[in-house]
């Protein structure tokens, strides 16, 4: 499932190759892949955070 924000970005892109705008449609994939590495990163801590709690060890 990809995150609007990405999906947003993404048809940004399409948009921008459709006016011959290059330079922009490659910002906003840039951007779109910068957005989707964070939500990995932030899906990846998450899981690590809540494996760490499901071992029955605190955070304290």
């Amino acid at each position: 499932m990809i995150d609007d924000r990405v999906e947003r970005l993404l048809t940004k892109a399409e948009e921008a190759t459709d006016r011959n705008d290059l330079d922009q449609a490659e910002t906003y994939r840039v951007l779109a892949g910068h957005a989707a590495y964070l939500r990995r990163k932030e899906a990846r801590d998450l899981n690590r955070t809540f494996a760490f709690n499901d071992t029955g060890a605190t955070d304290e």
